[in-house]
């Protein structure tokens, strides 16, 4: 069995960020990763500084050369289970291996898990969008959509008219009040009432009635790959809904209640973007060497 003094699970931004940190820290280290990011449905990366359209896929290769450049292993797997064992923690992956780490930094991402409307996952990061920041500026004064999903799509709706001052508002059967359809019509936006049955072609179809626009923006629901952690009855918290239904509480750079755990990233944190991901990464490696520093000594 291979012990290694951190193991990094996931190799998205903040696994490849964390791992940087922790080989020039001289710490060995083992990546696990199956190569599946979240964002690799996406064309490029936007809002991120010197990787300004970069492909994600292109990005996570990239990342991957430069470690192995320091000699880290990179294994093509997941983790199926984690148990504690004192003072090291054993991991089981899918590939059969076990693995023995002095700690482990969590950085396995979500999955969007999308409505059950057809078409929509279909054309996930093609004309079916999430994030403004990250895509706004590509389909600026274009003619956008707003799929009501809850609560939040009210802001995502009064967010996106930054970007586009033709929006229609799909309510897709949910009730608005009279304020909440006074407030999205004083900001220009249409509202087209009724459940929402397809995207296809480009149109929204309420019913039978086609809606054409040119892109359609939404929040899915973030479900944290996170379930082989059950074990160490990590403490949890419940988000607002539109985060997902429960998340690994972290403190101060991604410690968790275990003490040789950390989290980060958009397993805990979904709506992080790359950069942040990248900056938690970054804080979580600097603390967990500050914490093996003292660890070699006991």
């Amino acid at each position: 069995m291979q012990t290694v003094d951190t193991l990094i699970i996931g190799g998205g931004a903040a696994g490849l960020q964390a791992a940087l940190v922790m080989v020039r820290a001289r710490r060995s280290i083992l990546v696990v990763d199956s190569s599946t990011p979240r964002n690799r449905f996406a064309h490029e990366i936007h809002g991120v500084i010197a990787l300004e359209g970069t492909p994600p896929l292109e990005f996570q290769e990239r990342g991957k050369k430069q470690l192995r450049s320091y000699g880290v292993t990179i294994a093509n797997a997941t983790v199926d289970s984690v148990t504690d064992n004192d003072r090291t923690l054993t991991a089981t992956l899918s590939n059969g291996e076990t693995v023995a780490a002095r700690s482990i930094i969590v950085a396995s991402g979500v999955d969007d898990v999308h409505p059950d409307i057809p078409g929509l996952e279909e054309n996930w990061g093609n004309t079916v969008l999430h994030c403004p920041y990250c895509h706004g500026f590509e389909v600026a004064d274009k003619k956008l959509g707003v799929l009501c999903i809850g609560e939040f799509s009210l802001h995502h709706a009064a967010l996106l008219r930054q970007w586009s001052k033709d929006i229609t508002f799909f309510t897709n059967g949910m009730e608005l009040t009279e304020e909440q359809r006074a407030d999205l019509t004083r900001r220009g936006l249409a509202l087209v009432d009724g459940p929402v049955t397809a995207f296809q072609d480009g149109k929204v179809l309420v019913g039978s009635t086609p809606h054409a626009v040119d892109a359609l923006f939404y929040m899915p629901v973030p479900h944290p790959h996170d379930e082989f952690l059950t074990d160490l009855n990590l403490e949890r918290h419940s988000p607002p809904p539109a985060m997902g239904g429960s998340l690994i509480k972290v403190g101060p750079a991604g410690a968790t209640s275990h003490p040789r755990v950390w989290a980060v990233g958009n397993v805990v944190n979904p709506p992080a973007q790359v950069a942040v991901a990248m900056g938690e990464a970054n804080a979580a490696a600097i603390a967990v060497n500050a914490f093996l520093v003292e660890d070699d000594w006991i």
